[in-house]
C-alpha cells in the first residue's frame, strides 16, 4: 500500500510538474506571438514626402488642377477613346486592325503637341514608343506603359451591359464602355499629363519613355515584346518601369473604411495546361469503364481539391504596410507566420484578391469533349489557369499537377503563352518611393495608408524585367467592389472624379523627374 501511495504521488508530482512546463511554455508563446504582433508595423515601408523643388498646396492639387471646360474635353476624349473597339482575339485572325488604326490616328489628332515634339515609333503597325527627352542625359530614363487593346465583350452578355460597352457613354458621373479601366484611363491619362507638362513648357529632367503595345490581353507578343526587344538593342535601361495593374481602393480592406493605397512591386506568373485524354469513340449506350471525357473530369477534380501550400511573404508585406490600421487577426497571423501559415486560409477573411496572394492559384477554365450528348469523344479536354507565385516555377507547377493527377493515360502540355514569377522590387528603392510621394501629393494626406501588394493578374511589364530593377504596377483610379467587378466583365465603367485624380497623378510623378 505504501509503494502504491508513493507511485501515485510520483506520478501526481511528475503532472502537476509537466502542467506547469506546458502553462510556461503557452505563456511564452502567447508573449512571442503577441510581442511579435505589436512589432508588426509599417517603419521599413516609410515614404519621405513632398521632396520635389516646389511645396505643393495643402490639398495636393492646385498646381495641376485643369478648369471646369478643360475637364470636360478631358472626359470626353476618354469617352472618344472607348468608343474604338479594339479588341485583341488569340491568334490576331479575327482582330479588327482597322480600330487599332483608327484609334493611333485619334491619339494623334487629339494630341497634336506630343506626337510634333516628341520621338515616336511605331510597331507592328499599332504599339507605340514615345520618347521625351529630358534635360539630363546622364540620368537613366523611366518607362511608363500602358495598352490599348481590350478584351472582348462575349454576345450572350451584351444584354446584361446597362450602356453599349463600345458606347463611351458619359451618365452619373461615370464614363461606361469596355476599356474604361483596362486600360484606356491610364493610356489617355498618361497621355493627357505628358500634354499637360508640354503645354506649361517644362521638360523633365531624366528623359522618359511611354510604351503602349495593341496585344496585351493575348501575350503583348507583337506590342511590348517588339518594343522591350528594340530598346535592348538601342542599350536603353531604365531607373524604373511603371504598368498598371494596382489601384487605390476603398471599402476592400476589413476594418478600413479609408482609401488604401496598393503599389504592386512584382507579378504572379502566368501558365494555362491543357489536360488531355482520348479513348474509342462510339455509342454512348455501350461505354468503357473510364471515357475520355470522365478521365480529365477526375484529373480536373483533383487539381482543383489540391491546392498549394500557404506562402504568406507577399501577403505579410501588405498587412505589414497596412500597420496597426490591419485588423489584429491579420497582423497576428502575418506577424507570425512561422506558426499560423498552415491554417491562414481559414482564418484569413475571405477577400478573393487577398488570399490569391498567399499561394500559386488553380482556375479550370475550359472543357471540350463530344459535340453531341450520346456520341463517346475520342479526344478530350480540360483547360487549367495557374498564377504562380514568385517561389513556385512553371516547371514545378507541371511536375506537381502530372503527380496529382498520376495518370499515365492523361497528357499536359503548355496552352498559349507562359511567363513566369517577375522579380520583387522593393519599398525603399527611388521608384517605389517617387510613386508614393507623387501619390501623397495628389491627394493631399501624407498619412494615406500605401502598402506593396504583389500583382495577381499579368501585365506588359514582365517583358521590360530584364531592362530594369524595379519594376511597378499601379494607376491613380480608386476602386470599390463594384467597379473591379467590371473589369473583363460587365458594365465596365470609371469615376470621372477618379480619372481626373488618377491624371494629377501622372502630373505629380513627372514634375518629380
Amino acid at each position: 500500500m505504501d509503494s502504491f501511495t508513493s507511485l501515485a504521488h510520483s506520478f501526481k508530482s511528475r503532472l502537476w510538474l509537466l502542467t506547469k512546463i506546458t502553462l510556461l511554455g503557452l505563456f511564452c508563446l502567447t508573449a512571442i506571438v503577441l510581442i511579435n504582433t505589436y512589432r508588426f508595423t509599417s517603419s521599413d515601408m516609410s515614404v519621405s514626402i513632398y521632396t520635389n523643388s516646389e511645396t505643393p498646396n495643402p490639398n495636393g492639387n492646385v498646381l495641376m488642377t485643369r478648369t471646369k471646360e478643360e475637364s470636360a474635353e478631358v472626359v470626353d476624349r476618354l469617352s472618344k477613346a472607348i468608343q474604338f473597339p479594339t479588341v485583341s482575339v488569340r491568334g490576331q485572325a479575327d482582330a479588327n486592325f482597322d480600330a487599332f488604326a483608327d484609334f493611333t490616328g485619334f491619339l494623334e489628332q487629339s494630341y497634336p503637341r506630343i506626337f510634333q515634339e516628341l520621338e515616336i515609333t511605331k510597331f507592328n503597325n499599332h504599339g507605340l514608343l514615345l520618347h521625351w527627352q529630358g534635360s539630363d542625359s546622364t540620368q537613366k530614363p523611366i518607362l511608363l506603359l500602358a495598352h490599348s487593346d481590350v478584351v472582348p465583350v462575349p454576345k450572350n452578355q451584351l444584354s446584361q451591359w446597362n450602356h453599349p460597352p463600345f458606347g463611351g457613354v458619359v451618365e452619373n458621373g461615370f464614363i461606361h464602355g469596355r476599356g474604361a479601366l483596362d486600360d484606356k484611363a491610364s493610356l489617355l491619362g498618361l497621355l493627357e499629363a505628358v500634354d499637360w507638362h508640354l503645354k506649361q513648357g517644362t521638360t523633365p529632367t531624366r528623359s522618359v519613355y511611354l510604351a503602349f503595345g495593341h496585344d496585351e490581353e493575348v501575350g503583348g507578343q507583337n506590342g511590348a515584346v517588339a518594343i522591350a526587344q528594340y530598346l535592348e538593342t538601342q542599350g536603353v535601361s531604365f531607373e524604373f518601369v511603371l504598368d498598371e495593374g494596382s489601384y487605390i481602393t476603398q471599402g476592400l480592406v476589413p476594418n478600413i473604411s479609408e482609401r488604401v493605397v496598393h503599389i504592386g512591386p512584382g507579378e504572379k506568373g502566368y501558365l494555362s495546361l491543357k489536360i488531355i485524354a482520348t479513348s474509342d469513340a462510339g455509342h454512348s449506350s455501350k461505354p468503357p469503364k473510364i471515357t475520355a471525357a470522365g478521365r480529365v473530369a477526375m484529373a480536373v477534380a483533383k487539381i482543383q481539391s489540391t491546392p498549394f501550400p500557404v506562402d504568406l511573404t507577399y501577403t505579410a508585406e501588405f498587412v505589414r504596410g497596412l500597420g496597426k490600421d490591419a485588423p489584429f487577426i491579420q497582423r497576428l497571423v502575418m506577424a507570425n507566420a512561422w506558426l499560423f501559415e498552415p491554417i491562414a486560409h481559414w482564418i484569413m477573411p475571405p477577400i478573393p484578391e487577398l488570399r490569391a496572394t498567399m499561394r500559386t492559384t488553380v482556375a479550370p477554365t475550359m472543357l471540350a469533349g463530344s459535340g453531341v450528348d450520346n456520341v463517346l469523344p475520342n479526344h478530350a479536354s480540360a483547360v487549367v489557369n495557374y498564377r504562380i507565385l514568385p517561389g513556385d516555377s512553371i516547371e514545378q507547377v507541371i511536375e506537381r499537377t502530372r503527380k496529382i493527377i498520376n495518370d499515365p493515360q492523361v497528357e499536359l502540355e503548355i496552352y498559349g503563352q507562359a511567363s513566369e514569377p517577375s522579380k520583387i522590387s522593393g519599398t525603399t528603392e527611388s521608384g517605389y518611393q517617387l510613386i508614393a510621394q507623387s501619390i501623397q501629393e495628389t491627394v493631399g494626406d501624407e498619412a494615406i495608408k500605401i502598402s506593396p501588394m504583389i500583382m495577381i493578374g499579368a501585365t506588359d511589364a514582365r517583358h521590360y524585367e530584364h531592362l530594369t530593377e524595379q519594376s511597378y504596377r499601379f494607376v491613380g483610379l480608386t476602386l470599390n467592389r463594384e467597379l473591379i467587378r467590371g473589369f473583363h466583365g460587365v458594365n465596365e465603367k470609371v469615376a470621372i472624379e477618379s480619372y481626373l485624380e488618377s491624371i494629377r497623378f501622372y502630373q505629380h510623378l513627372l514634375n518629380k523627374l
